[in-house]
């Protein structure tokens, strides 16, 4: 992130004798104490200089992420989007700043009217990647990577990568493709059309070098272990809809359910075909689990197992093949060559599930896939902020004085959140939209690794108070969901509420398996809000942001 040393930019004065001010500064710099008590000392200074320690690892982000916890001085006296609304109002007075307002104004959406794409797009304008927006222009610019995707790109320089050292006719077909899809998009504008043809006929090459680089054995093993794997993800979301509709089972997802078992005891037999030609590993334990599995006939029949003290959705068509799996992924192990060709196997397994899940987004979503804003930095809230805040300083007029330390406050908001994504390693920002039972309220998101979401959301409700949420995302479409309330008339309501939740998740092809509403305690409080597992030090969010949104 590209921080500002514009003094004008972190502006906001404090009374002297503020308490909490003088004990959170212990943690500041002696020079930055020192100001503060000759009176000297602002937010903005403060701010400024934890930036400047984190840029110079002066502190660890630790410790500055404890000092951000356990202050107030950088609270609102209202939620940001109340605030820049009030704000707006201010601007609309004045003609010559339309061209600001207009802008502004499209990025005030009421929740009311909120939907995945909308969230999306005011959480990635809300301010927050600014410097991250600028820096990948610029990187776009130097290398004239055209409008192709961020994510695509360095996909598909991942590729290349992933299979240089591979010697055969193959990889190097694979790596001139590559350079194809890149050089084309940088001479024109690539649509979305050219791109999925491009993207299938590399996803096919992929396919035809994994034949290749592995036995043969190890393929077919691969290819059906992965089979049962979309197989058991399908049962289990077919298994939780029905678990959570309260009226009548619909005919389509009994449908589904008999041609997953269908296709499910079809790949079984096929398995047991293919281990017959296996040599070198004992397949009498496969054998066994296969036959199990095809005397039930019904894969979602239930066998009561010992040991699966488990709390919430449980599925029985995954407990079934379970074991199964596990097995064939031992086998695999067990009849690759090395672990390091293994090792390559999975990767670019992995890598073509990526790829045809962008096939996928290209074929529903044309339209919302490529770039739609040759200058993504235009409608962002934080530049729109400081364009407002140069053209009003540039007028010198008094009545524009106060509106400049209304906007002096925002983009210090906007500057904490960017501070707190920075020492939590996640993407943290202020609530985006209008909301009238909001007091305050922030969002923090983490990639854990590839396959692992978190998401925190802190919430203070005029009617419910505090309110915090905590949700895993895992394994694609499993969602775990902590609510943490203050008031039990509150969590009484949630309690009546969770069969339509559950719903609702599955309506977007999630699986609700586990969700807890527990009670805020005053004294723990602090330990709930850091959330030990969602504040590990692990992979920050890309700014293009791959979190997939579903409302």
């Amino acid at each position: 992130m590209i921080v500002s040393n514009n003094n004008n930019l972190l502006n906001i004065l404090l009374p002297n004798d503020n308490k909490v001010l003088k004990e959170t500064l212990k943690n500041a710099d002696a020079q930055t104490l020192q100001k503060f008590q000759n009176g000297t000392a602002t937010v903005g200074d403060i701010l400024k200089n934890l930036f400047e320690n984190l840029k110079t690892s002066d502190k660890s982000q630790v410790s500055i992420q404890n000092f951000l916890k356990d202050t107030n001085i950088f609270k609102m006296e209202q939620n940001f989007s109340k605030s820049i609304e009030q704000v707006l109002s201010q601007l609309k007075t004045n003609p010559s700043l339309d061209k600001f307002t207009n802008q502004i104004d499209t990025l005030l959406k009421n929740i009311t009217n909120l939907d995945e794409n909308s969230l999306k797009q005011m959480i990635d304008k809300s301010g927050i990647f600014l410097e991250s927006k600028i820096a990948n222009q610029i990187n776009l610019e130097i290398g004239n990577q055209g409008n192709l995707p961020k994510n695509i790109a360095e996909l598909l320089t991942q590729i290349k990568t992933l299979i240089k050292d591979i010697p055969n006719l193959e990889a190097k077909n694979i790596t001139n493709l590559i350079d194809k899809i890149l050089q084309t998009n940088s001479n024109q504008t690539i649509t979305p059309n050219n791109l999925q043809g491009e993207l299938k006929t590399l996803v096919s090459n992929l396919q035809n070098l994994l034949s290749n680089i592995s036995s043969k054995e190890v393929t077919n093993l691969s290819n059906l272990t992965q089979k049962l794997e979309n197989l058991s993800s399908q049962a289990q979301l077919v298994e939780s809809k029905i678990a959570n509709t309260n009226t009548q089972v619909e005919n389509n997802l009994l449908n589904n359910k008999e041609i997953i078992n269908t296709k499910t005891l079809e790949t079984l037999l096929t398995l047991k075909q293919e281990l017959v030609n296996i040599k070198g590993i004992d397949t009498k334990p496969l054998n066994q689990l296969i036959d199990k599995l095809l005397n039930l006939q019904n894969l979602f029949t239930k066998i009561d197992l010992p040991n699966l003290n488990q709390s919430g959705f449980q599925s029985n068509f995954a407990t079934n093949l379970d074991s199964l799996l596990t097995n064939l992924k031992t086998s695999i192990q067990n009849l690759s060559s090395s672990s390091e060709n293994l090792n390559l196997h999975q990767n670019i397994n992995k890598t073509i599930h990526k790829l045809e899940t962008i096939i996928n987004n290209l074929i529903q979503n044309p339209n919302n896939f490529l770039p739609k804003e040759s200058n993504p930095i235009q409608n962002d809230m934080k530049a729109l902020l400081l364009q407002v805040q140069a053209e009003l300083i540039s007028k010198g007029d008094s009545n524009s004085q106060e509106t400049i330390k209304q906007i002096d406050r925002l983009i210090t908001q906007i500057e904490y959140h960017q501070l707190q994504s920075l020492v939590s390693n996640s993407n943290n920002v202020y609530i985006p939209f209008l909301w009238d039972m909001l007091d305050e309220g922030s969002i923090s998101m983490k990639k854990i690794n590839e396959d692992k979401f978190y998401c925190e959301i802190n919430l203070s409700l005029k009617e419910f108070g505090e309110t915090n949420l905590l949700l895993a995302l895992y394994d694609k479409n499993k969602l775990d969901l902590t609510i943490y309330a203050s008031k039990d008339s509150f969590k009484k309501t949630l309690q009546e509420s969770l069969p339509k939740l559950r719903s609702s998740l599955n309506s977007v092809d999630l699986i609700p398996v586990n969700i807890k509403i527990v009670n805020i305690k005053k004294e723990d409080t602090k330990e709930q809000k850091q959330m030990n597992q969602f504040n590990q030090n692990n992979d920050f969010i890309n700014p293009s942001f791959d979190l997939d949104i579903r409302v």
